[in-house]
């Protein structure tokens, strides 16, 4: 009998526990329909658990990523039959429950290529807007999730040539670094790399060091928090700019716990604005 089934991995994550998720498409050879596919496997190989998730004619995984609170990213896309692709959103527990997902897009076709979490909780993706009529189009969009899972800010790029965005990497500063390639407008030959660094809105409204987002002013529970952060794996501070307490761009370490107790208790220098 012809297998009914046919599973195409594109991703594999670690997880915190050494367990490793794998995601892609799965398709229907009888109905011609295509959903996505995730597997949690054991270090020894081992499949702990499978899941399909999907509604549309096509779904898909390209990507995931674990978050801040353990629960699982996985970005693609879906369409329904005779429409364009849309950029597609699904968060699942390490049970590989269901917990929300989304999909969105424009007239283009859209497409998620990459996805990271990010130090507040959220997480960011990058993906392709393309037209694949006469005039052929295609540009870049970058969307920052926040931890409460709604959408912070995104950015378009386009450009004279054809981009297409591969990889997306959080730097040590707040910003991002953006990897793909470009082509010729119309497509076609010749292709060059494209690397690109964005930065994103800063959130701090008020002086460095209100860790915990309760006010300009840095104080002893500013400090309790972020010893809670450093030394106990406590939360990530709301605003992470915030927590950068001496702006050196190193978000939440000693130096900062350094220098806000000097604020606190020795009357050191205020800590420098962030806010624009």
């Amino acid at each position: 009998a012809t297998k009914q089934y046919r599973i195409l991995l594109r991703n594999v994550l670690l997880l915190q526990n050494s367990d490793f998720i794998v995601c892609g498409g799965r398709k229907n050879d009888k109905t011609l329909t295509h959903d996505i596919y995730v597997a949690r496997i054991s270090q020894m190989g081992e499949i702990i658990w499978e899941r399909n998730y999907g509604q549309a004619t096509v779904q898909k995984a390209l990507r995931c990523t674990q978050l801040v609170d353990s629960t699982i990213i996985l970005v693609g896309y879906e369409f329904m039959s005779g429409q364009n692709p849309d950029f597609l959103l699904y968060n699942i527990d390490i049970n590989g429950d269901s917990i929300w997902s989304d999909d969105f897009g424009d007239t283009l076709a859209n497409l998620c290529t990459d996805v990271v979490a990010t130090d507040d909780g959220g997480f960011i993706f990058c993906g392709d807007n393309d037209n694949y009529n006469t005039p052929r189009f295609k540009s870049v969009s970058v969307i920052k999730y926040s931890s409460s899972l709604i959408s912070d800010w995104n950015l378009d790029i386009e450009q004279q040539n054809e981009l297409h965005a591969k990889s997306i990497l959080p730097t040590n500063n707040g910003s991002f670094m953006l990897v793909g390639y470009k082509e010729a407008t119309g497509g076609g030959l010749p292709l060059d790399i494209w690397v690109a660094k964005i930065q994103g809105p800063p959130c701090c409204q008020g002086i460095r060091g209100d860790v915990n987002g309760d006010g300009p002013d840095a104080n002893i529970l500013d400090l309790t928090y972020l010893v809670d952060r450093i030394f106990r794996g406590g939360p990530v501070a709301p605003c992470p700019e915030e927590s950068d307490v001496n702006g050196d761009g190193q978000v939440a370490n000693i130096l900062d716990l350094t220098y806000l107790v000097d604020v606190i208790f020795r009357g050191g220098p205020i800590p420098p604005s962030c806010a624009k």
